[in-house]
């Protein structure tokens, strides 16, 4: 008998912990992170 597989897929990260920035970067890089993370 064989042990069933395990898997782990990630299919969307969770991840809280994120360092923004200000001003005109801020703006830039907003609107890619939350399409990555959810909660951000």
């Amino acid at each position: 008998m064989t042990a069933p597989s395990q898997v782990l897929k990630i299919r969307r990260p969770d991840d809280w912990h994120l360092h923004l920035r200000d001003g005109d970067m801020l703006k830039t890089v907003v609107p890619y992170t939350s399409e990555i993370y959810g909660r951000a």
